[in-house]
């Protein structure tokens, strides 16, 4: 249900607990020995911790796998009357229940994500020396539709953009890698497509992670739970903030209203300069037109018009550095919590064979 991690000796060592959102089939039959175990989960910490978290704020519930699951445990906590003391949390902002009962909170922590050690850039000594940024570590549809459009309508030669890095796709027609000097942007991370170009580009073309809208999550009984509205899936991840870290403009293939999420959290983007109107629109393939038209615009502008656009921009962008500074104070606290000291758990050896138990346990339920 989530991590635990024991610090000795300025090491870290981690032993996890982990439940999978996949259940197999027959899952809901085991909850007799779920609820068991969660029980025996809540009489061994109950006294040790304020909180029951499952956190996973880089990514997002699937919720029809996950439904099954997260029931079962607040079924067990409302038995224990620590519904209170319950927890959930990702990185889906559009996503609410109705009530109070359930325990789940969705945040888009991802826009506080530490890129580049939090390092604000110095906007003014930009140059500009390429139309666009376009990178795609793993090959999904929809970069898939922009890099190719990018390639067939020659912007491709006005781009520094990468497909398919991801070790599995190198025989994919569209393969295209960057620079693999990461160590000194993101050493934590240095696996990811991140290049040695954001400082020399004016527009960063973001593909999401999700572009398809779910007005419903094929749920009845979850759907009646849940406010529901044209999308219940908005998922902002790393790849934004790293264009707002940057001090990069973006143009955002994602699902339909993310731009607006972002206005919602203080956000500015840039509809004073080019057609945002594609983040309303429903229809993927309007949407995706629709923003075609945009870096089709933007390509055929010269590198001095970049420039001096970029210059009138730059009162926004320095706007977004600042609030994601507030962002990443939230991150950081979030991500501190994860924590459980030596001076918590003094009897460190217990817990690593209570979690280890757990595992054995709970793997052939699931």
């Amino acid at each position: 249900m989530g991590d635990i991690e024991f610090h000795i000796d300025s090491e870290y060592v981690d032993n996890r607990l982990s439940l999978i959102t996949q259940p197999n089939k027959g899952f809901e039959s085991q909850e007799t020995k779920l609820k068991e175990l969660f029980h025996n989960i809540i009489d061994v910490f109950e006294s040790k911790t304020k909180l029951f978290r499952f956190d996973n704020p880089h990514e997002i519930f699937h919720w029809k796998k996950f439904w099954p699951l997260f029931k079962i445990i607040h079924n067990v906590f409302d038995e224990r009357n620590l519904l209170n003391r319950l927890q959930f949390t990702d990185n889906n902002c559009d996503f609410k229940f109705k009530s109070n009962y359930w325990k789940y909170k969705g945040f888009p922590y991802m826009l506080g994500f530490p890129i580049r050690e939090n390092q604000v850039e110095n906007l003014i000594d930009r140059k500009i020396n390429k139309h666009f940024l376009c990178l795609n570590r793993r090959p999904k549809f929809f970069r898939e539709d922009i890099v190719r459009f990018l390639v067939e309508s020659g912007i491709d030669k006005k781009s520094y953009y990468s497909f398919g890095v991801d070790g599995e796709s190198n025989n994919h027609p569209l393969f295209h890698v960057l620079d693999k000097s990461l160590e000194n942007i993101y050493p934590s991370m240095a696996k990811d497509t991140i290049t040695l170009y954001e400082d020399n580009v004016f527009c960063y073309i973001v593909t999401e992670a999700i572009v398809d809208n779910e007005p419903t999550t094929g749920i009845e009984e979850l759907d009646n739970e849940i406010y529901l509205n044209n999308n219940l899936y908005c998922h902002i991840t790393e790849k934004t903030t790293r264009a707002i870290v940057g001090g990069i403009p973006f143009i955002l293939v994602s699902s339909a209203g993310s731009i607006k999420k972002l206005h919602e959290f203080g956000f500015k983007t840039f509809g004073d300069w080019w057609d945002e109107s594609y983040d309303s629109i429903i229809s993927y393939e309007e949407r995706i037109d629709k923003i075609k038209k945009v870096i089709t615009q933007i390509s055929e502008m010269s590198i001095s018009q970049c420039d001096e656009m970029y210059k009138e921009m730059i009162p926004t962008l320095k706007h977004n550095q600042m609030k994601y500074q507030e962002m990443n104070k939230i991150f950081q606290t979030f991500d501190g919590m994860d924590m459980c000291y030596e001076s918590n758990f003094p009897n460190q050896s217990q817990y690593f064979e209570l979690f280890s138990n757990l595992r054995k346990r709970i793997e052939p339920l699931l």
